[in-house]
Parts: C-alpha cells; sequence; structure tokens
C-alpha cells in the first residue's frame, strides 16, 4: 500500500479545486495477493494546493487531473511518494 502527495497550481500559483481521480484500469490481483483491486474510482481534493491519498494498492494505475488521463504505476512504499515524478 502507498501513499501519494502533491501540491497543485495553475500557471499562476493559484491552488487547484479539480478533484484528482485515481482507478485501477482493469480488475486485477492486489499487490498483497490476498484480494482483487476493483475498477471504483476513488476521488482526492486539493486543500490549499495540497492533496494526499489514502492508502492505495500498489500496482497499474489511471490518474484524471482536470480532463487529461495519465497511465501509471503506483510503487509498493511504505513512505508516502509524490505523485509527479
Amino acid at each position: 500500500m502507498t501513499v501519494l502527495f502533491d501540491r497543485v497550481s495553475d500557471i499562476a500559483g493559484a491552488t487547484e479545486h479539480t478533484p484528482i481521480v485515481f482507478w485501477a484500469p482493469e480488475l486485477r490481483e492486489s499487490d498483497s495477493g490476498d484480494g482483487i483491486v476493483t475498477l471504483q474510482h476513488h476521488s482526492v481534493y486539493a486543500e490549499n494546493g495540497e492533496f494526499t491519498t489514502p492508502d492505495m494498492d500498489a500496482g497499474p494505475a489511471v490518474v484524471q487531473i482536470g480532463v487529461r488521463q495519465y497511465q501509471i504505476t503506483i510503487p509498493e512504499s511504505p513512505d508516502p511518494i509524490r505523485l509527479w515524478p
């Protein structure tokens, strides 16, 4: 399980209020091998320009910020990590 965090702002530095949405691109086995990860969407919102996710299952995922979608792989990490890099 991994917590992702980051800071978001527009080009002028104003904080964003757009939801950041995560989901698995397909039904898959959980990283721990003891369950199933569904296609359910999970939204987080930035407060004062910063967001933090709950623990999320490591593996393939999609993140949507505004209208753009990005294919990502959530790594297994005991410590919170930034979304962007």
